[in-house]
């Protein structure tokens, strides 16, 4: 089943809100002892993965400056070398480069699909973040 693309920003976007909740509380020190919070981050990692693989070239060619090849690659990292992670390099993924592509997706999601946006919004009950 194709699904468009705007759905796929939704998935980058809410993957990396709720890393953020996931996070919210926690620090790189607490992060790297607690495996529920781990596994619940590298999910939602490998889910933002998984949606940028799938967005358009046309897309990752228009936002060049997103690292689309290092999120497929860390994804593919978390999926299939999961044995050599280093949890200090979740952590800084997670907690710097995830609330950075949020924004980026949300800017794209708004620019492009600016009706799905609204919708997003209206679901979270939100602003946008990149305001």
């Amino acid at each position: 089943m194709m699904r468009h693309e705007d759905l796929y920003l939704v998935d980058i976007i809410e993957a990396a809100a709720q890393i953020d909740q996931f996070l919210h509380h926690c620090d790189a020190q607490r992060f790297t002892s607690d495996d529920l919070n781990q596994s619940a981050v590298v999910w939602k990692l490998i889910v933002i993965g998984e949606a940028s693989i799938k967005l358009a070239p046309d897309t990752k060619n228009r936002f060049s400056d997103i690292p689309w090849e290092r999120i497929k690659g860390f994804r593919n990292r978390l999926v299939h070398g999961y044995f050599t992670l280093k949890w200090e390099e979740v952590w800084r993924v997670a907690s710097v480069e995830v609330p950075r592509l949020r924004e980026q997706a949300e800017r794209i999601l708004a620019t492009d699909y600016p009706e799905t946006y609204r919708k997003l919004l209206e679901r979270q009950n939100q602003k946008p973040n990149f305001e």
